[in-house]
């Protein structure tokens, strides 16, 4: 760096010389005070003299035979050069950079960036680009077409100060239609979960698209809320548009798709959303399928930057995955229940999993669910959940059970909300929905069955053990934000481990012996 410096220094002292001795621009006679041409002049004879200026002509020197101008281009570009030299230096000797650079004009920030001083990229990301006095739109140029070229990279560690200049540029409509679609090329990777076994015979099977926000576009800062493109926000649009089993034949439309907030990650990353789809297997034909057969599969889908305010596509991606499944006996299972300890312990002594008050429908009102009947709403809300959750979810109340439908809740990392609806195909008795109005509040569990995960589920592990949550409260007025929110409400119930006997004698046992 500090040759550097010097190396700016020397280079400016001969480019001023140059500059301040300037070009010649007309050859002849001159005066050397006034600069007046002498042609006609005759210099030889006593007493000669300037007429416009009057200085005498008999000393050699007061006539000079060019006009030179100076180079006030070079000259401004050789004091850049030894201001950036001496400042640089400065910077090095006093180990103060970014207070110097704080000071700097821009056009010597971007000197001292196009030079490679990390201390200036440094300065422009994390203050010229928001300060009040406008950024030059030259330089949003320069450093947007920089940046775009150094993501395009891969083979270069990306830098989050590049992805700063770029979500500036982004969300304050800087960038052009084909800047737009570089940088959103970059803005996403994707996954398929797709089981590798299925039974013999199986209805469906599930599968799942994972959209993550890309490494090539974190920033220093990164955004929590939606961004925008400078018109509208924009999201990420994941879509399902088939999948196809080689042999035997079989092809099935999905287009099913999904929409979640597009954001920026900061450099720890950050930002993902995800969609399932039932894939079902009717149409299969089994018979020309054994135990122990490895099918081909072939599953095409779409991803998407898209503006939603008017459904501006700004970037559109298909890609085709190709994949094996494998064919188990009727009786063999590939998820298992699982009763980890440590799992189950988190239930018994954390709040992971929550329930809203169930509201139930007025009978006769909005109940048209295209051919089925909602009976009943509510809202599971999860928070760090250590393990799926599939089986059956079961209302007991005064007068015996009532099955609420088949559940699966995906592991996840962080808080999740999962409304629910109790679909049925006939309604209930009008006796049954007075009577849990007049209760007041019911006990629902959560039964695990593994055959529910192996049907809709990706995943090869779920909780074993039978979730309980009592004194669930029962309405018939429309739920509040306040009791679906993430946010522990004295409304929610919290669903607890039912353990058996045994466990039941364990837990006793420890909690007498503890002092």
């Amino acid at each position: 760096m500090l040759i550097t410096a010097i190396a700016l220094i020397l280079l400016s002292l001969p480019l001023m010389f140059v500059a301040l001795r300037g070009r010649v621009v007309q050859r002849g006679a001159f005066c050397s005070k006034c600069r007046f041409d002498l042609v006609g002049i005759d210099q030889q004879i006593k007493g000669a003299c300037c007429p416009e200026c009057g200085k005498g002509l008999a000393d050699g020197r007061a006539v000079r035979g060019c006009l030179r101008r100076k180079r006030w281009g070079v000259l401004t570009c050789s004091l850049l050069l030894l201001i950036s030299g001496l400042t640089l230096s400065g910077i090095i000797l006093t180990n103060n950079a970014a207070r110097v650079m704080t000071v700097l004009p821009d056009r010597a920030v971007m000197l001292l960036h196009d030079l490679g001083v990390e201390t200036a990229f440094t300065e422009i990301a994390t203050n010229r680009l928001t300060r009040n006095k406008p950024w030059s739109e030259n330089a949003w140029t320069e450093m947007i077409e920089e940046a775009l070229d150094h993501q395009e990279d891969v083979l270069v560690l990306w830098d989050p100060r590049h992805g700063e200049v770029l979500m500036h540029a982004l969300m304050t409509g800087r960038l052009s239609e084909d800047q737009l679609e570089r940088y959103f090329k970059q803005a996403t990777t994707s996954r398929i979960e797709f089981p590798e076994q299925a039974r013999y015979g199986a209805d469906s099977l599930s599968a799942k698209l994972h959209v993550t926000s890309s490494g090539r576009i974190s920033s220093l800062n990164g955004t929590n809320g939606l961004v925008t493109d400078g018109v509208g926000s924009v999201w990420n649009r994941m879509m399902f548009m088939s999948i196809e089993i080689i042999e035997p034949a079989l092809h099935i439309d999905l287009y099913s798709a999904g929409l979640t907030g597009f954001h920026i990650p900061t450099a720890a990353g950050g930002g993902s959303g995800e969609i399932g789809v039932p894939i079902d297997l009717d149409q299969l034909d089994w018979d020309s399928i054994q135990p122990g057969d490895v099918l081909a599969v072939r599953i095409m889908y779409e991803t998407s930057i898209v503006r939603l305010s008017d459904n501006h596509v700004h970037y559109s991606e298909t890609f085709t995955l190709e994949h094996q499944l494998q064919i188990l006996p009727q009786d063999v299972h590939f998820s298992q229940l699982s009763d980890d300890q440590s799992i189950v312990d988190q239930f018994r002594d954390q709040e992971v999993l929550r329930i809203s008050p169930l509201r139930l429908y007025p009978l006769g009102k909005d109940l048209n669910l295209g051919d089925r009947l909602r009976i009943c709403q509510f809202t599971l809300i999860s928070e760090d959940l250590p393990i799926t959750i599939a089986g059956e979810l079961i209302l007991i109340h005064k007068d015996g059970e009532e099955s609420l439908g088949k559940l699966v809740l995906e592991k996840t990392s962080g808080s999740a909300i999962r409304p629910r609806t109790w679909i049925n195909d006939t309604l209930p008795d009008v006796k049954l929905v007075d009577e849990l109005l007049r209760q007041g509040n019911v006990t629902i569990e959560i039964r695990p069955d593994v055959a529910v995960a192996e049907e809709r589920s990706v995943t090869d592990k779920v909780l074993g053990v039978t979730l309980r949550f009592e004194d669930v409260v029962v309405t018939s007025t429309e739920l509040t934000a306040a009791t679906m929110s993430t946010l522990p409400n004295k409304d929610q119930r919290t669903a607890r481990p039912v353990l058996r006997e045994d466990q039941n004698s364990e837990m006793q046992t420890e909690e007498q012996s503890s002092p």
